[in-house]
């Protein structure tokens, strides 16, 4: 029976042995799966803050631009208000130029007619003295007046090439805005 005995205690000895190293198998089957576990979490753990870091990034960039954006469009406005109280300023002073053009040429027109007057009136110069130094005093009105239009006339122009040059600053400031270099 003794040698059963030590069989049985040889086979539960070697039981023994298989289920220790078993268990000593398998504990260093899990310890390392749980490394690699820990390990890949860790590194999902660093990209994942990495990609939020880069998140925020973008998110700060995009609000920057956004901001510039609004910017942008605020100065275009502005400068489309601007154009267009140009341009009604301008065609006003056109308006103007017309209408003074207009009374030269009637001005210019009466004077004419008034030295034709005199001609004739210079015929009958003896009876006409008075009214003669008269007509001499509305020429020289005339010729005042025609010099102050004149004046006035090129200050107009020189206030439209004025503004017909602020008008191409501003479209070209407005292209600018609308097109912008990288």
């Amino acid at each position: 029976m003794s040698y059963i005995k030590m069989n049985v205690n040889i086979v539960l000895l070697f039981l023994i042995i298989i289920t220790l190293g078993s268990i000593l198998g398998i504990s260093s089957y899990y310890q390392q799966n749980y490394h690699n576990i820990t390990q890949r979490y860790t590194e999902k753990v660093d990209t994942l803050n990495e990609l939020r870091s880069q998140l925020e990034k973008h998110k700060e960039e995009l609000n920057k631009t956004l901001e510039d954006f609004r910017l942008k469009q605020l100065r275009e406005q502005e400068l489309s208000q601007d154009y267009n109280e140009l341009k009604k300023e301008k065609e006003h002073v056109v308006q103007v130029l017309n209408e003074t053009n207009t009374t030269l040429i009637r001005t210019e027109d009466e004077l004419a007619t008034t030295i034709q007057t005199l001609n004739k009136r210079s015929l009958e110069l003896e009876s006409t003295k008075m009214e003669l130094a008269n007509a001499k005093t509305e020429i020289a009105n005339k010729n005042i007046k025609i010099a102050q239009l004149n004046t006035r006339i090129s200050s107009l122009q020189s206030e439209i090439h004025d503004l017909d040059s602020r008008i191409n600053q501003l479209e070209d400031d407005l292209y600018a805005c609308r097109h912008p270099t990288s």
